[in-house]
């Protein structure tokens, strides 16, 4: 999703959140990989539903008008993955490739005096990426951490409407690589986080090139039983760097935001095959970006 600058007015930007969509809580518990190996093939899908009724400026103060604008989105995320059997010698590490794409289903603001509009619905860009999943290291005979690196490219390959303030699109190349890691404090505590580094090039359409960042996802859980492991999930994100616009920097664009409420995820087989989670995330401490309830469903399904 691409939400463009709606006035620039000496260099500072009205409204104006220009990170592109990105992994704010799609996951969560046991990320770091399963505890058994298993290799193969993957797919998971996910459902998020977004809506907000705010939208900060750096001071985290409301934008003009923005406190009588309300939007909300609904979008499914499909991810196909392959990892393989067989370790890379100098890693140790099993690679894997993944592919996904986003696509909107509904995506509206409110009616307000700025007249700001989406771009409606349609599909997002593809994401490509390369990664390498380690295998559990033990300690007194039960797993304690288990870890993957991963490196994803996105490509501006979806529908992108050069004069909406909101596409399904970012019109943008995209470099977010992360590592996730899943650390047993006991064998029935569990303690997750994955954290991007995020980098976009210059937008051809308006000559925007969005900020650098870090955001992360992080969780602790508790195998409640076998099946069954609930927990608190959260998410940040952190722009360290301001947009520029035509090589030149937008003051004051920098975009912050957390994130952190409940979660719970069922193993509907017991060897973790096909696994439901379900999260709830309320934002809070936002900086130029919206400031809203987010929501997911995801299935995960191994071959």
């Amino acid at each position: 999703m691409k939400i463009i600058c709606l006035i620039l007015f000496f260099a500072q930007p009205l409204l104006c959140y220009e990170l592109p969509a990105v992994n704010l809580g799609y996951t969560s518990f046991l990320d770091g990989g399963p505890i058994e190996s298993a290799p193969g093939w993957y797919w998971q899908q996910y459902f998020q539903y977004y809506n907000t009724p705010d939208y900060f400026n750096t001071s985290e103060q409301y934008w003009p008008c923005s406190n009588r604008i309300k939007y909300n989105e609904f979008l499914t995320l499909f991810q196909l993955y392959y990892e393989f059997g067989t370790s890379v010698p100098f890693l140790n590490a099993r690679p894997g490739f993944l592919f996904q794409v986003p696509v909107t289903f509904h995506a509206k603001f409110s009616k307000n005096t700025c007249d700001i509009r989406a771009g409606g619905s349609g599909w997002s860009d593809i994401t490509l990426g390369l990664y390498f999943q380690w295998q559990p290291i033990m300690y007194n005979g039960r797993p304690l951490i288990i870890n993957r690196v991963d490196f994803d490219i996105t490509f501006p390959t979806g529908y992108y409407k050069k004069n909406a303030f909101l596409s399904p699109s970012d019109n943008l190349i995209v470099i977010n690589p992360y590592w996730a890691a899943s650390l047993f404090i006991t064998e029935k505590l569990v303690a997750d986080w994955r954290i991007h580094y995020l980098w976009c090039s210059q937008r051809s359409s308006d000559r925007i090139q969005p900020g650098q960042a870090f955001h992360a996802n992080h969780s602790v859980g508790y195998y409640v039983t076998p099946r069954l492991f609930a927990g608190i999930n959260g998410y940040w994100l952190w722009q360290f760097t301001n947009d520029r616009w035509y090589a030149k920097e937008i003051p004051h664009s920098r975009e912050r935001v957390i994130a952190l409420g409940p979660g719970a995820l069922y193993a509907l087989v017991k060897n973790y095959d096909v696994i439901i989670f379900a999260n709830l995330y309320f934002e809070a401490y936002t900086r130029n970006r919206p400031q809203g309830t987010r929501a997911f469903v995801r299935l995960l399904v191994h071959f």
